[in-house]
């Protein structure tokens, strides 16, 4: 609170806009990895089961966002050109809860759609994270 205060001195006398929303804690490291590292590579080969022999986790990660994100779209300012560019959320962004929720979606589509059976992450594989 100290050096909140401390910083709105600065702008004494001067039209200022902010916005304050709740802290929220963000989606681990062991959440990330599950998906990256468990199953991701289990619904590449599902794709490549079903004849998508082109699929990267890149590209996997790009289509698992646009199918399972809400689209929060938002406008962003380019650091580069100083245009106004129109940016969707990332995984880097979701709450843990809500990345539970994507590898839960990523699961049961992957078990319906391409027959993958995507087992839970094992909650003790990093208790450091």
């Amino acid at each position: 609170r100290k050096d909140f205060d401390q910083a709105l001195k600065g702008f004494e006398g001067k039209r200022i806009e902010g916005f304050i929303w709740r802290q929220r804690k963000r989606r681990s490291n062991g959440q990330n990895a599950a998906l990256w590292g468990l199953a991701y590579p289990i619904l590449l080969q599902g794709f490549r089961d079903a004849g998508h022999e082109g699929v990267t986790k890149e590209i996997l990660h790009e289509w698992v966002k646009d199918k399972f994100l809400d689209p929060e779209l938002f406008e962003v300012v380019s650091p580069v050109t100083g245009e106004i560019e129109t940016m969707r959320k990332t995984t880097t962004k979701l709450t843990t809860t809500q990345a539970m929720a994507l590898f839960d979606s990523v699961q049961k589509w992957g078990f319906e759609f391409l027959g993958v059976n995507i087992p839970d992450p094992d909650p003790l594989w990093n208790l450091n994270d």
